[in-house]
């Protein structure tokens, strides 16, 4: 996906941590936003890291960014 493809959070059931690639000998893991068939909708992968805490922290963040964006 483009980075200039725009997703309502309405659009989106949840978000998960995934590994989004695999370089040489290490995977990448990034958040993969979910449709509401439970498909991926768009992975992102400027908040990918090879780091699986890190790239779960990152995950986590944008969990609340979007909790917050839909109660709020």
């Amino acid at each position: 996906m483009a980075r200039a493809v725009v997703r309502p959070w309405s659009a989106v059931a949840s978000i998960e941590c995934a590994e989004i690639d695999h370089r040489f000998v290490a995977a990448i893991h990034g958040p993969v936003l979910i449709g509401p068939d439970g498909t991926p909708a768009a992975v992102i992968p400027a908040l990918g890291s090879y780091s699986r805490r890190r790239a779960e922290r990152r995950t986590d963040q944008l969990r609340a960014i979007r909790a917050a964006a839909v109660d709020g």
